[in-house]
């Protein structure tokens, strides 16, 4: 019996591997596109270490209080905590930077500024000028204050603003003081807020007055 011709091209299809069409080698275009990636990727990477060098108010205690003792890390310092700011952090500089066991949220923590600049929205100049403004409120603030060990300075600052009527009243803050508070939230609001969820405590956004 005799097999119709379109049986037949069936069958074969059937029994006939296809041969996949192999995409064309791209060669020397392909090998500098990926120098040139990487070579983006470690520019932005030392962009986001200078913007993090210039800011430092992570380890000066602002979003959070730091807890972790230089003995555990083989560090002995004289000086006492009675600020939140990290004890590791000495003239600008973290001295366990290249521990093994530092702790994972020194390395997590990414404000939004730092994803901006990341992502090429900012550029480093004008990201440097947000942090020397927010660095210089944080001075006048920290003045200001009374330092707790045990709090953030953000919630220090969240607690002068909510009770300013009482502050002012009272000569502990002047309305200058109270201003240079606002200004600073507001900034870090704007700006310093965590990339990741998690890190800060919530509802610190000043209500204006």
């Amino acid at each position: 019996m005799r097999k119709h011709k379109s049986e037949i091209g069936i069958c074969q299809e059937r029994h006939e591997p296809r041969q996949e069409t192999r995409k064309p080698f791209c060669g020397k275009v392909c090998l500098v596109h990926s120098i040139f990636t990487s070579m983006e990727k470690e520019t932005l990477t030392a962009k986001g270490s200078d913007l993090c060098l210039a800011c430092g108010l992570c380890c000066k205690g602002v979003f959070f209080a730091n807890t972790m003792n230089p003995e555990d890390y083989g560090v002995h310092l004289l000086r006492r905590r009675v600020t939140p700011s990290c004890l590791l952090h000495v003239d600008n500089k973290c001295l366990i930077y290249e521990h093994p066991r530092k702790s994972s949220l020194c390395s997590d923590y990414q404000c939004h500024l730092l994803k901006q600049l990341r992502d090429d929205v900012i550029t480093l100049e004008s990201a440097m000028r947000i942090v020397a403004e927010i660095v210089r409120l944080y001075e006048r603030v920290a003045e200001s204050l009374r330092l707790d060990s045990s709090k953030p300075v953000i919630k220090l600052a969240l607690e002068a603003w909510e009770n300013r009527k009482e502050e002012v009243s009272a000569g502990r803050l002047s309305k200058d003081q109270v201003l240079d508070i606002f200004s600073f939230m507001r900034l870090v609001d704007q700006y310093l807020k965590p990339n990741k969820p998690g890190h800060f405590f919530h509802g610190f956004r000043p209500r204006r007055a």
